[in-house]
C-alpha cells in the first residue's frame, strides 16, 4: 500500500511539472506582439489633460501580459507619445516599417494595439487624427497621426491578426473639456475592404459624434472599463467559455451604454468593425483569470518637492488663485525648463510670490514653493464655475476681507466717519425677530468696503497686463509687467510698479507711478514700433493707457475705465481741491508767481579822462 501511495504521489508531481514546463514553453514561443500608448499629459496649453489615459495603459500591459500571455520584450509601451515616437511604432505616409512592423513574426504574430487619449477631427477635411502631447489644435491635419494611416500601414505589417481598440473620441469635445468649436465628427472605423480575409478590427469608444466618457470610481476610461470587463470574461453571456467580437459589442452597447446614459445623461456607442465570430480571449479550464487590482498613479497624490528660490527676487503675494486654462508648472521661470506637474482647468493654487520684472507666479503646495507658472495662466476667480460658485467665493472673501480690515483699522478713523446723530444710525434693536428676510440678503457695505473692493478689482485688472512678445528676429523681444500693485483705499488711490522693455531701445525697471481715482483720468494709446537695418517698420505694439496705468488688452482697460467712474462717485475729494470736472482746480492754491519787478541797470562809469 506504501508502495503504491509512493507511486501515485510520483505520477500527480511529474503531471504538474510537465503542465508547468509546457505553459512556460508556450509562453515562450508567444509571438504576439502590442502596443499600447496613453497620452495624458499635452504640451498645447488649450488642450486638456486625459485624467485616466496612463491608468488605461497600465491595465491594458497587465492584461496583455496575464490574459494574452505576451512577453515583455513584445510590448511597445508609450507614456505621452510624440509625433515622432508614433510614426517610429506606426511607420509614416509611404513607410509602414515602424517598431510594429519589426516586432511582428510574419504569418504568425497577433498584433494588439492600444490608444488612450484624444482624438480629433481634421478641420479642413474628414479625417479623423490620434492627437500625439505635442500636437496642436489649430495644426491637427498636420501634426496628428491620421486613423486611416494607421489602419494602412497596420494591414501591411503582414500579422496573422491585428486587433486596435480606441478610447478615444473624434468629436471635437473631451471628458476634461472642448478641443474645438463647430466641429462634426470625423468616420472613424477603417473603409470597407473588398478583400473577404480582412484580418483588421477595430473597437472604438463612441461614435463619430460622441464624447468618449470617464469612470470617476475606477479611474480609467469609460470604454477601457467596460472592454476590460468584458475580456475578462463579463461578455461570455452564453458560458462556452469564449468571448467572441459579437459578445464584446452586445456587452459594450448596454452596459456601457447604460452607465454613460445613468452617469452623464448621453450617449456613448461604440463603434466595432470587424468578423464578428472572432475569438478575443478563451477560458483556461472553464476559468477566467481573475483581474488585478491596478495601482492607480501617485503623482495627484503626493506633492512635488520643494524647490530653492534664492536665485530669483520675489515679493510676497500669499493669495489662492485659480488656473484659467490648463496651466504648467515649471520647475524654472522659463517655457523650455522642465515641467513638475500641471494645473487642470480650474485647479485651485496658492501663489506664494511673484518674481519681481518678470511675469511669473511661485505657487506653494505641501512644505513649500514647488515651481513657476506664467501669471497669465492664473487668477483669482474661478472662471469655469458656476455663476452660482463663483457668487458664493465672492461673498466669502468679502466677509473675510471686511472682517479682518476691521480689526486692523479698529484705532484708525475709517472712511467715512460714523454717524453722528442717532437719526443716521441703523434701528436694528426695533426690528422684529420673526420677521422673514429676503433670500440671500446681505448687510449693506459701508463706504470705506466699496471703496476697499472696488480698488481691488481693478488692481486685479491690472495683475493680469504682464506678457513677453518675442521679435521677429527671436532675439529681441518686448515684454512688461507689474512688479506690484499696492490699494490705498483710505486716499483711494492704486500705486504700482513696472517694468517696460521694447528691442533694447527701451528699459524701465521698477519705475513706480499711482492715481487717484476722486478725479477723471484720461484714456491714451501708445504704439511701440520696431524697424530693420534698413529703417523699414517691420511691427508695431498697441498699448492702451488709462491715466498712468499700462493694459495691453483694449476691453480690460475699458473695464478699468468703467470701474474707475463708479469709483469717481463714492470717493471723497481731498479737502485742499475744489470740486470740478477735472479733480485740481489750478487757480485755487498752485498758481505761477508773478515775474520780479523790473529794474533798469545803472548807467555804465565813464572815467573822465580830463
Amino acid at each position: 500500500m506504501k508502495t503504491l501511495h509512493l507511486f501515485a504521489m510520483g505520477c500527480f508531481l511529474w503531471a504538474v511539472s510537465t503542465t508547468t514546463a509546457q505553459s512556460a514553453q508556450a509562453d515562450q514561443n508567444n509571438a504576439d506582439v502590442a502596443v499600447i500608448i496613453g497620452n495624458k499629459t499635452y504640451a498645447d496649453q488649450d488642450i486638456p489633460e486625459v485624467r485616466f489615459a496612463h491608468n488605461d495603459a497600465k491595465a491594458m500591459k497587465q492584461f496583455v501580459q496575464s490574459v494574452l500571455n505576451i512577453r515583455e520584450e513584445n510590448i511597445i509601451y508609450l507614456e505621452d507619445a510624440t509625433q515622432a515616437k508614433m510614426q517610429s511604432t506606426f511607420g509614416r505616409q509611404g513607410n509602414h516599417r515602424g517598431k510594429a512592423f519589426q516586432y511582428v513574426k510574419p504569418g504568425v504574430s497577433k498584433l494588439y494595439v492600444f490608444y488612450s487619449g484624444h482624438g480629433l477631427p481634421g478641420q479642413h477635411d474628414q479625417k479623423s487624427y490620434l492627437l500625439p502631447v505635442d500636437a496642436e489644435i489649430a495644426t491637427a491635419d498636420i501634426n496628428g497621426y491620421p486613423t486611416d494611416l494607421l489602419y494602412k500601414n497596420l494591414k501591411q505589417v503582414e500579422a496573422k491578426s491585428v486587433m486596435v481598440f480606441l478610447d478615444a473620441c473624434f468629436s471635437g469635445n473631451s471628458a476634461g473639456g472642448s478641443l474645438i468649436t463647430q466641429a462634426s465628427g470625423a468616420s472613424i472605423l477603417p473603409a470597407p475592404d473588398d478583400n473577404q480575409n480582412d484580418t483588421l478590427t477595430v473597437i472604438t469608444a463612441a461614435s463619430n459624434d460622441q464624447l468618449a466618457s470617464w469612470d470617476e470610481e475606477s479611474r480609467h476610461g469609460l470604454f477601457t472599463e467596460y472592454l476590460l470587463r468584458a475580456l475578462y470574461g463579463e461578455a461570455d453571456k452564453n458560458n462556452d467559455g469564449k468571448v467572441k467580437l459579437d459578445e464584446v459589442s452586445a456587452f459594450l452597447k448596454e452596459d456601457m451604454r447604460y452607465k454613460a446614459r445613468r452617469t452623464y445623461n448621453r450617449d456613448q456607442v461604440p463603434d466595432i468593425s470587424g468578423n464578428s465570430d472572432q475569438i478575443l480571449v478563451a477560458a483556461v479550464d472553464g476559468i477566467y483569470p481573475t483581474r488585478p487590482t491596478l495601482l492607480q498613479e501617485s503623482e495627484d497624490l503626493i506633492d512635488p518637492p520643494a524647490i530653492d528660490t534664492g536665485n530669483y527676487d520675489l515679493y510676497p503675494v500669499e493669495q489662492n488663485m485659480f488656473a484659467l486654462k490648463n496651466a504648467n508648472v515649471r520647475r524654472l521661470p522659463t517655457v523650455r525648463a522642465r515641467k513638475v506637474m500641471m494645473l487642470p482647468k480650474g485647479e485651485p493654487i496658492h501663489v506664494a510670490a511673484k518674481i519681481i520684472d518678470q511675469p511669473w507666479y511661485a505657487v506653494e503646495r505641501g512644505d513649500g514653493i514647488i515651481g513657476y507658472v506664467f501669471a497669465d495662466l492664473l487668477g483669482e476667480e474661478k472662471d469655469i464655475a458656476t455663476e452660482e460658485e463663483n457668487r458664493s467665493i465672492r461673498e466669502l472673501k468679502e466677509r473675510l476681507e471686511k472682517l479682518e480690515e476691521r480689526t486692523r483699522l479698529s484705532t484708525q478713523d475709517i472712511l467715512p466717519a460714523p454717524p453722528k446723530t442717532q437719526a443716521d444710525s441703523p434701528q436694528v434693536d426695533e426690528q422684529p425677530v420673526e420677521q422673514p428676510r429676503p433670500e440671500r440678503a446681505r448687510p449693506p457695505q459701508d463706504r470705506y468696503d466699496q471703496i476697499e473692493s472696488g480698488l481691488k478689482t481693478m488692481g486685479a485688472i491690472l495683475a493680469r497686463q504682464s506678457f513677453i512678445l518675442p521679435g521677429e528676429d527671436g532675439d529681441r523681444q518686448t515684454s512688461f509687467s507689474y512688479n506690484w500693485i499696492r490699494v490705498h483705499a483710505d486716499r483711494c488711490k492704486l500705486s504700482a510698479s513696472i517694468s517696460l522693455s521694447h528691442n533694447d531701445k527701451i528699459n524701465i525697471y521698477d519705475r513706480q507711478i499711482e492715481g487717484t481715482f476722486w478725479q477723471t483720468l484720461d484714456n491714451k494709446k501708445h504704439i511701440l514700433r520696431s524697424r530693420d537695418v534698413n529703417g523699414w517698420k517691420k511691427e508695431k505694439i498697441e498699448l492702451f493707457k488709462h491715466g498712468p496705468f499700462i493694459f495691453k488688452s483694449k476691453q480690460d482697460r475699458n473695464r478699468f475705465a468703467r470701474q474707475a467712474d463708479k469709483m469717481r462717485d463714492i470717493c471723497p475729494r481731498p479737502r485742499h481741491v475744489q470740486a470740478n470736472d477735472d479733480g485740481y482746480n489750478p487757480q485755487s492754491r498752485y498758481q505761477r508767481p508773478p515775474p520780479p519787478p523790473f529794474k533798469r541797470p545803472p548807467p555804465p562809469f565813464r572815467r573822465n579822462n580830463d
